[in-house]
């Protein structure tokens, strides 16, 4: 690039090098690339990614603290422009025909052109044409080309979709995080999805990388660390690295909904409780056994 810079290959070379230095995903390769390479016309795509991995929950305080992080954005514009959009609160409204959507104060922000919509979250609202679903943002612009399905609403950053019967996920640019190529895809949760394919259950994470291999039954969200799946029917727990913790040996697991409380389980009909580390709490069996609040749950024996 440096030696040929009006060869017709420079856009070609430039790719490659992005390609390299952000094939692992992770935002630092971005803020990296950027660095190194300040005058590629991939900068702008490069920052997209950033933004797209900082940001979750786009929310007043995560643009804020985007803005404090990275000073030199070199769209602070829209940044403002999002700040503004995502502090104004939508509604979604029906004249008969269409729905659109109004501000708080009841003027049309969004035209109406929609056969059916969701309300906004994480300043993105899924929306349908015909039989078909996409998503927008507060600007009423597609986050891309694409139509799908079925789809659900973003949750952390991520939206589960389908494509051609398969299942995948979403970033909110609208790039495929989790290829759509799975019979089922969990929402983002613990930093982890779960994937079904061929019968058998996995997890990846936000990059898309299977880090746990598809050998389960079953398979939940990851909530505090752990996850409850299932071989042959029987449920245990795991690691985020895949490792058991518990035995394969019960007829149902509660997942770890609050930090600190054990988790309840069923075993032989009866109710008993595990610790997050694979341990029953005591040998206690209880006939019923009821949610912790405020550290207190309800027993019957």
């Amino acid at each position: 690039i440096r030696e040929y810079p009006n060869s017709p290959y420079r856009l070609e070379a430039e790719r490659t090098v992005y390609d390299k230095f952000t094939q692992d995903g992770k935002r630092t390769s971005y803020v990296q690339f950027i660095k190194d390479n300040p005058k590629s016309t991939l900068t702008s795509k490069a920052w997209k990614k950033i933004y797209a991995l900082e940001i979750k929950e786009l929310t007043p305080e995560s643009i804020a603290a985007f803005t404090l992080k990275y000073p030199n954005y070199p769209y602070l514009d829209k940044l403002q422009e999002e700040y503004d959009l995502v502090t104004t609160r939508f509604y979604p409204v029906y004249n008969g025909e269409k729905w659109g959507f109004i501000d708080e104060k009841g003027n049309l922000k969004i035209q109406y052109r929609f056969d059916f919509v969701e309300p906004f979250i994480e300043s993105l609202a899924l929306v349908g044409i015909g039989d078909s679903i996409t998503f927008i943002n507060k600007s009423g612009r597609f986050i891309n080309e694409d139509f799908y399905e079925d789809g659900f609403s973003f949750k952390r950053g991520f939206a589960v979709v389908s494509k051609n019967g398969k299942y995948g996920a979403l970033n909110r640019l609208g790039e495929w995080v989790i290829p759509a190529q799975y019979e089922d895809v969990g929402e983002f949760s613990g930093g982890m999805f779960y994937l079904l394919d061929n019968d058998l259950y996995g997890y990846a994470n936000q990059a898309g990388e299977v880090i746990i291999d598809f050998k389960f039954s079953d398979a939940n969200d990851f909530m505090n660390d752990r996850a409850v799946v299932a071989l042959d029917e029987k449920y245990g727990l795991i690691t985020k690295e895949g490792e058991q913790i518990s035995e394969f040996k019960y007829q149902w697991i509660d997942g770890f909904k609050k930090s600190g409380n054990p988790s309840r389980f069923r075993i032989d009909g009866k109710f008993g409780l595990i610790s997050k580390d694979g341990v029953q709490v005591d040998s206690v069996l209880y006939d019923q056994l009821g949610e912790f609040a405020e550290g207190k749950a309800l027993f019957a024996v």
